[in-house]
């Protein structure tokens, strides 16, 4: 099984010539275990360095011990382990979730050297769930996309090359492996969206439509293909109606609703702010 993924494995990644080395995003769970060890293997034949980063964000009791196993796992495969510990603020705003994942990203970011590539365990059920996400938030083109396998990041590449991998493949390889994993017991609780899709949502979706995942992935890429195109037009009619990085009303004028929403957003994403609904950008044009 783990063969079988190898080779899925290796045609996802760009041609390892480009890569400076290679550092794993390494919880010590199934997916990111597979991960690592599919990473050491790609490593060695390619003569690569490859370093992995555990992020201890002090949430759970089993933290410490969590990263004990991380580094027998490491210490196992001789491959180099980096422990960042972060601190949550349980009082936020924001949720546990999202801070976690925003701390987790920029240590990694930090960490990520000029031309490394920065690998994650995501995988096809990931890619559902993320679908699902974005449909509940009403999302456009750009998030029913989902993730992609490849897009840049910090002074290097991010790459999810177990998208089209399944999680009870992933299991599977797992099993074979003599490593084992942890696991994180606030996966189990059910107030977080993520973890009431995974336990209770998407094993009666996959019950009744075995092929969910794939056929939602294939959806999801054309989303993608669809955004590209539209990200092109946009381009293509900014350099129409820019004027620096203000927008002129005259060329505007000349588009349909349509094709001038688009071209808003863009604008938008180009200065940094929050993506707005329907109702607020019909608003902005009126105004």
């Amino acid at each position: 099984m783990i063969s079988r993924i190898y080779s899925r494995f290796c045609q996802t990644l760009p041609a390892p010539e480009g890569s400076r080395g290679l550092l794993v995003a390494f919880s010590g769970g199934l997916d990111s275990t597979v991960l690592l060890v599919l990473a050491a293997r790609f490593a060695r034949a390619h003569g690569l360095a490859l370093r992995a980063l555990h992020v201890h964000h002090g949430l759970s009791p089993n933290a410490d011990e969590w990263v004990a196993h991380c580094e027998t796992v490491c210490q196992q495969l001789a491959v180099p382990l980096l422990v960042e510990r972060v601190q949550l603020q349980r009082e936020s705003g924001d949720s546990l979730e999202a801070q976690a994942r925003e701390a987790r990203y920029l240590r990694l970011a930090a960490q990520l050297g000029e031309g490394e590539w920065l690998l994650t365990a995501h995988h096809q059920d990931d890619q559902l769930e993320t679908l699902l996400l974005a449909l509940k938030r009403g999302a456009g083109l750009r998030g029913l996309a989902g993730m992609v396998p490849s897009q840049p990041f910090a002074a290097g590449l991010l790459l999810r090359p177990l998208l089209e991998v399944s999680r009870a493949e992933l299991a599977d390889a797992a099993a074979s492996l003599p490593y084992g994993w942890v696991e994180d017991e606030s996966n189990q609780d059910v107030s977080y969206d993520r973890n009431f899709l995974r336990q209770r949502l998407i094993p009666q979706l996959k019950a009744r439509w075995p092929a969910m995942a794939q056929t939602a992935a294939r959806s999801m890429a054309l989303c993608a293909e669809q955004e590209a195109l539209l990200e092109e037009l946009a381009e293509a009619d900014w350099r129409q109606a820019a004027a620096g990085e203000a927008l002129q009303i005259a060329p505007l004028l000349a588009l349909s609703g349509t094709r001038r929403n688009n071209l808003l957003r863009y604008w938008i994403r180009r200065q940094g702010g929050e993506m707005p609904s329907r109702e607020q950008l019909g608003l902005l044009w009126q105004e």
